[in-house]
């Protein structure tokens, strides 16, 4: 085996030359790991609606007499709803990135292997470019929204909850210590990320929801639901023959070709030839 590797390895990268590969598509088990988490995001969140006008009071005697606390109830199911908010994006964005080099060859019939090695390195917001191409005003919101959500969070997020220009930083002064990130310097951010972890989370989520409806109608439809429901692998002989492009013009057109590749994997699997 080791002595045949280099053989195998020029084989590997010729089919990349040549454009003559598959890709594997996760896509399937990369959305049900979001919404699960978007599940329990919605029961934390519907948790904190129901308890955030009640307040539980405790009083307790010491020496110095009867000492009264209130407590909002809602805060700790808030609090819960913010985490799991933040790992339910974090998911969102795995499965998107993964998603968008699947659209790309799909729906856009993107068949050249190198580009699409070099695609797959690259950033989100081109592969969300390559991905959908439509430059109507909805699609562009989604797009500038969605990016300002991972500039502004994911990557605070991912990058230790320092984020990349000052966020954490004070500076001392004979006023006491001062954000390096001052207001005047923020962009504007409707999802209020100042510094912190404390964001609205309904509405990101709320945007993220409206994103996938998007994504599930019009001229995407058909290779969502080829690469989503089906969860076929993105062929590219199949992009740079024609055969993706005449099978995206219509979901009746895509269900049919979808069965039938599916009933080809089907054969080759139990060796029916």
């Amino acid at each position: 085996m080791k002595s045949v590797r280099g053989y195998y390895d020029y084989i590997a990268e010729k089919a990349v030359k040549n454009s003559e590969f598959s890709i594997i598509n996760n896509n399937q088990s990369l959305y049900q790991r979001f919404n699960y988490l978007l599940s329990l995001y919605k029961i934390e969140y519907n948790k904190y609606l129901k308890n955030k006008d009640k307040t539980k009071i405790t009083t307790k005697k010491s020496k110095y007499g009867e000492i009264t606390s209130y407590t909002n109830l809602g805060i700790k199911y808030k609090y819960k709803a913010n985490w799991i908010a933040i790992s339910c994006i974090e998911a969102f964005y795995s499965w998107t990135e993964h998603l968008f080099i699947h659209l790309a060859v799909v729906a856009h019939q993107l068949s050249d292997g190198e580009n699409i090695s070099n695609l797959i390195d690259n950033e989100w917001k081109i592969k969300f470019k390559a991905a959908i191409k439509d430059d109507s005003k909805e699609a562009n919101k989604f797009y500038n929204e969605l990016l300002l959500v991972r500039q502004q969070l994911r990557n605070f997020v991912a990058h230790g909850s320092f984020g990349k220009d000052g966020n954490a930083f004070n500076f001392h002064s004979k006023t006491g210590a001062i954000p390096v990130l001052m207001n005047h310097k923020r962009q504007k951010n409707r999802f209020s990320l100042h510094g912190s972890l404390t964001f609205k989370e309904e509405d990101v989520i709320s945007l993220i929801e409206d994103f996938i409806a998007f994504l599930r109608k019009g001229a995407l439809a058909p290779a969502m639901y080829y690469t989503q429901n089906c969860g076929l692998p993105a062929i590219l002989t199949m992009a740079s023959n024609g055969m993706y492009e005449n099978a995206v013009i219509d979901m009746k057109s895509i269900m049919e070709f979808s069965e039938y590749l599916i009933r080809q994997f089907d054969d080759s699997a139990n060796m029916d030839w």
